[in-house]
């Protein structure tokens, strides 16, 4: 009887913490219009990711002085790291100063392991809302 009732306790400690562990899908693109939305963009494609992984965008923006050369790329892929905690708002700041802006360039990384494929947006709807906004602000003055 006491074998049989360790057993059980066994059996539901075991099934309690069990977790099923599941791969993260997400965009890859390393491409020159990798900006466009993946899921029509020929150069994406889904991968699995490894176990523990997040989908990773990264947009790199500068301005090259010398060349008077643009330069605004977006990157998709799996990884390894979380994103460290600089987001939008260090973005921006480094976009308006223009030594940072002109000389090392801006990026902006966005990680996402809620769902399959989350690394999908074209921008994040926040700098949508403030192009959106500027837009109208100055288009008032």
């Amino acid at each position: 009887m006491v074998g049989t009732v360790w057993i059980l306790w066994t059996l539901i400690v075991f099934v309690q913490d069990f977790h099923v562990v599941q791969s993260l899908e997400c965009w890859k693109c390393i491409q020159h219009d990798c900006h466009l939305d993946p899921r029509t963009n020929q150069k994406a494609e889904k991968v699995t990711c490894a176990v523990g992984e997040h989908c990773l965008k990264v947009r790199f923006q500068m301005f090259h002085n010398e060349s008077n050369t643009y330069f605004d790329s977006v990157v998709r892929s799996c990884s390894p790291y979380t994103c460290p905690s600089a987001g939008e708002e260090e973005h921006m700041a480094c976009m308006n100063h223009n030594r940072d802006y002109m000389f090392k360039g801006c990026s902006l990384r966005s990680c996402c392991n809620d769902r399959d494929l989350c690394n999908s947006g074209s921008a994040p709807a926040s700098v949508l809302l403030l192009t959106v906004v500027l837009q109208i602000l100055l288009s008032i003055t």
